[in-house]
C-alpha cells in the first residue's frame, strides 16, 4: 500500500508539474533511458521557433517551468538543435537565453547564444567547468542548483538584438535537460 501511494503521489506531481509547466513551451518527463543518456535528468524544455511570439524590438520574452517546495532544480545540458536565424533579412545577429528564477537572472545557465548569426553554442553542460585543455575540473554543484522552501519558478529568457522582436526568427530549436528532485519522495 504505501509503495502504491508513492507511486500515485509522483504520477500526479509529474502531471501538476507538466500541465503547470505547458505555457508555450514543451515540458516532458524523460524515459529512464534518456535520464541516463543525459546525466540524471529527469525532464526535457524545448523552445522552438514557434514558442517566439514577442514582436516588440528590444523585448525579451519569458517561459515558466513550475518547481514546487522541497523539490531541488538544476540545468543538467543545453542542446542547440537548430540554431534560430531571421533568414530575411539578416540583422538578428544575436538572441541569447538565459535561465534563472525569481532571485537570479541566470542562476541555472548564463547567457548562451542561440543565434546562426553570433557565435552559437550548440551544447553546453552549466554544471561542468572545463580548463583550457578541455578537461573538467572539480564543480561545486550548488553553485548551479537550488532548492525551493516555497513553490517558484525556472525561468528561461530569450532576448533579441536591440531593434529586433523575438518573434522575427524563422527556424530554431533548443533543449533543456533540467532536473528536479523532490526530496519527499526521495527519502521514502
Amino acid at each position: 500500500m504505501k509503495n502504491t501511494v508513492g507511486f500515485v503521489a509522483v504520477v500526479v506531481a509529474l502531471l501538476v508539474f507538466v500541465v503547470a509547466g505547458a505555457k508555450a513551451q514543451t515540458v516532458r518527463p524523460l524515459t529512464v533511458n534518456e535520464a541516463v543518456a543525459w546525466g540524471g535528468a529527469t525532464h526535457a524544455v524545448t523552445l522552438d521557433v514557434a514558442d517566439l511570439t514577442t514582436t516588440n524590438g528590444n523585448t525579451a520574452q519569458t517561459f515558466s517551468v513550475p518547481v514546487l517546495a522541497k523539490q531541488g532544480a538544476s540545468v543538467v545540458a543545453y542542446t542547440l538543435e537548430t540554431a534560430f536565424q531571421d533568414t530575411a533579412p539578416v540583422t538578428n545577429n544575436t538572441l541569447a537565453l538565459t535561465v534563472g528564477d525569481g532571485s537570479t537572472a541566470d542562476l541555472f545557465l548564463t547567457s548562451t547564444e542561440m543565434c546562426v548569426d553570433g557565435t552559437e553554442v550548440y551544447l553546453k553542460f552549466p554544471e561542468a567547468v572545463y580548463n583550457s585543455t578541455g578537461q573538467a575540473t572539480n564543480v561545486t554543484l550548488s553553485a548551479r542548483s537550488k532548492v525551493y522552501t516555497a513553490d517558484g519558478n525556472m525561468v528561461l529568457t530569450v532576448t533579441p538584438k536591440a531593434a529586433n522582436g523575438v518573434s522575427e526568427m524563422d527556424t530554431g530549436k533548443v533543449t533543456l535537460y533540467v532536473r528536479i528532485l523532490d526530496a519527499v519522495k526521495r527519502l521514502r
